[in-house]
Formats: structure tokens, C-alpha cells, sequence
């Protein structure tokens, strides 16, 4: 598949999400565009005092997700990152994203050791590496199990949650997923598209087809950070919060619902009701808090 990489980003217009994870064992999701690919690295531009940054010094890996969905193709990268100052970055693969991200004030390079490269439409069940170089190395120490709150997160604003809405019904409506971000108990990100299919005042509703990273994830359980991006107009949104998978019952009754509904012809194995408890408003290199609802 690595092969076939500068092809898949290209076709993705340079567009991809970033997962890392956070002091506090979160995960974060940041809309990138890819500025550099080599035989083992690929590389993005990031603004001074990045959370990003902050995140993967602390934990170095990340996982990278490059989708276009209108081919549904698409390929998630599992590595190590690393950052320089942008001074060092001369020669590109694409100086005309280099050259736009410069001016808009990114002063960082994040270099991504290419580890593991993962197709980002299995054709069965939990997601092998399609290419590897070398299993991530897992570390000694896991990380404090993730505990969801005993209470549920207040309802957002209704202005906040009209624009939510509207965001998602358009992303359904032209078949672009949403990112879902979780990590395993040793921090390491796993970041899969989703179709959101609808947004509640309480929960976020998406399905899963497959027994995959991220269904494992969500079931262990993991903190859980979704980006729904509009990357027409570089803006969207960024929640963090938790999941409840459901296995029976109403939820997944809707889920099989809207499913039809849109076209989609696989079997859904479980619902996931997703529980923002932040709310962060993206545009290009910039994160502005909105909302906390716990």
C-alpha cells in the first residue's frame, strides 16, 4: 500500500486528521494537510505552543488518517513523530501546502516515522497492517483505565447544537465521515472515519459493521474525541468525551434504520452513543473552546 501513498494523499487533496493523545490519556484530533512524503516518514506544518506537539512529546505515537472518501479509499498511518523547526524544511513534495501553511503562521514541522499502514476500509473484521515496518514497540507501563462519568454531560446550547446539526446532516448528505479517535490502555491512537448519523441534544449516534480497533477500544473502554470537519470551508468541530456501544434494543433498531435509509448495505453489529463533554470549534490551525458540559 505504501506504494500507492503519494496517490492516495493526492486524491485526498493533502487532507488528513492526526490523533494524539493527551497528558490526561484523551485523545485530540487536528485536520492536517500533508506537506512532505519520504520512504519512511511524512510530514505535516504546525503552529507555535501546538497541543499536538505538547502531546506527542509526552507520548510519541500517532496515528494518521488520509481518506477520500468520494473513491472510498483512503489509509490510516501508525508512528512515531518528532518535530523540527519549519527553517529545515526546504525541498517538498507539495510546496504549494508548505508555502500556504508558512504564511499562515505554522512555524513547526512534525516528521511521522511511517510504522504501520493500516487500509481504512477492512474487508473483515479487525484491521490488520496492510504494510508494516515494524510493530509499534508497546510500553511497559499502561495507562490508568479510563473510567466514564456516573453522570451524563448537560445538554448543549441550542444555537451550538443547531449548527451541529446542520454540519452533520451535510457531511451525511454528500457521504463524508467524521474522524473518531480512541487509544488502546498503552496510549496508543487509533483514528477511524464514521458516518455520524445523527446528533441528539444528549448523544452523538454512529454505527459499528466490524469488530475493529476502534470497536475494541470503545468497549474496553476508551476516551473517545470525534472531529467533523467541513474541509471546504477548513472549519468544523471537535468533541471530546466518552461512548456507550449498544448491542440490542432501540439504538441499534436506528442505527439499522438510518443505514437503509442512506444506502448503506452492511449488517450493523453495534450502536454507539457518543457523550460530548467538550465542544471545541476548528478552523485552519486553530482550536477555540466553546462549550464544557460536565
Amino acid at each position: 500500500m505504501l506504494d500507492r501513498l503519494a496517490d492516495i494523499i493526492e486524491s485526498a487533496g493533502n487532507r488528513s486528521v492526526l490523533a494524539t493523545v493527551c497528558s490526561d490519556g484523551g485523545v485530540h484530533l487536528a485536520p492536517e494537510y500533508v506537506v512532505d512524503l519520504g520512504p519512511e516518514h511524512i510530514s505535516l506544518l504546525k503552529i507555535p505552543n501546538s497541543q499536538t506537539i505538547t502531546n506527542f512529546e509526552a507520548h510519541p505515537f500517532v496515528s494518521l488518517s488520509i481518506v477520500d472518501w468520494v473513491q472510498r479509499d483512503g489509509i490510516q498511518i501508525k508512528g512515531v513523530a518528532t518535530a523540527r523547526p519549519a527553517s529545515t524544511l526546504r525541498a517538498c513534495s507539495w510546496p504549494q501546502h508548505r508555502d500556504r501553511l508558512l504564511s499562515a503562521g505554522c512555524t513547526n514541522v512534525i516528521d511521522i516515522e511511517i510504522c504501520e499502514a493500516y487500509a481504512i476500509a477492512p474487508a473483515t473484521g479487525l484491521n490488520r497492517p496492510t504494510w508494516q515496518k515494524h510493530p509499534l514497540w508497546k510500553p511497559t507501563k499502561k495507562l490508568p483505565p479510563f473510567q466514564a462519568p456516573a453522570t451524563f454531560p448537560k445538554p448543549v446550547d441550542r444555537h451550538v447544537q443547531q449548527k451541529l446539526m446542520v454540519l452533520a446532516a451535510r457531511l451525511l448528505d454528500t457521504r463524508t465521515p467524521v474522524f473518531v479517535g480512541t487509544r488502546d490502555v498503552y496510549g496508543i491512537p487509533n483514528i477511524s472515519p464514521r458516518f455520524l448519523l445523527d446528533i441528539d441534544p444528549d448523544c452523538w449516534l454512529f454505527g459499528d459493521a466490524f469488530r475493529n480497533k476502534t470497536f475494541l477500544n470503545v468497549t474496553t473502554p476508551s476516551p473517545v474525541s470525534i472531529a467533523a470537519i467541513d474541509w471546504a470551508h477548513e472549519e468544523g468541530w471537535l468533541a471530546q468525551g466518552w461512548c456507550r456501544a449498544e448491542f440490542r434494543g432501540e439504538w441499534l433498531r436506528r442505527v439499522k434504520e438510518r443505514w437503509r435509509q442512506v444506502g448503506f448495505s452492511a449488517t450493523a453489529l453495534q450502536a454507539v452513543r457518543f457523550f460530548p463533554a467538550e465542544l471545541h470549534e476548528l478552523a485552519l490551525n486553530r482550536r477555540r473552546p466553546v462549550a464544557t458540559l460536565m
